[in-house]
């Protein structure tokens, strides 16, 4: 008799290839401030992708911190499952404490990018001696490297391959 074990592991992969292979057409709802935002889970894999593929270009390679400093919402969904599916670390920041609190989080961890609200963008970048690169989460998202060159990841950009899982 076989067990009731999972005959593979649970990977975040495997539930984003799942996403888009079975249910690409189911929507995701988000309540949010301004309104309730839709789309589906073929888009929502789509723009994982991008910022997998974004970050990638960067020169996020495997094991470096990625930290995050958004509200829960489908944007903050996208980056739980772009950054570890592309082996980063992620780093979710407590966007309740002060300023300071988070320079020095943020520094001490020595996170490679962050991924941020515009919203909270200000108070980090004046707070922090040392700002790492910062992907501002938007419609678009918007990266700012060192200097704060900035470029944008738009529906067209180039999706980043995962393998598929075996």
């Amino acid at each position: 008799m076989k067990g009731l074990m999972m005959d593979c592991p649970l990977l975040l992969k495997t539930l984003l290839w799942r996403a888009e292979r079975v249910f690409s057409e189911k929507e995701i709802i988000t309540w949010m401030q301004q309104g309730i935002h839709r789309y589906t889970y073929g888009d929502y894999v789509g723009r994982v992708r991008r910022l997998a593929n974004a970050l990638t270009a960067l020169g996020i390679r495997q094991g470096d911190r990625v930290g995050t400093l958004a509200w829960n919402t489908y944007r903050h969904f996208e980056a739980y499952f772009a950054i570890p599916c592309m082996g980063a670390v992620l780093h979710t920041i407590n966007l309740r404490l002060f300023p300071e609190q988070i320079a020095w989080i943020i520094n001490h961890a020595a996170d490679r990018v962050l991924t941020l609200r515009r919203l909270v963008a200000h108070p980090v970048g004046a707070a922090s001696s040392q700002p790492p690169p910062v992907i501002l989460v938007g419609s678009v998202f918007t990266i700012f490297q060192k200097g704060y060159h900035s470029c944008f990841i738009t529906p067209t950009s180039p999706a980043h391959k995962y393998p598929v899982p075996g």
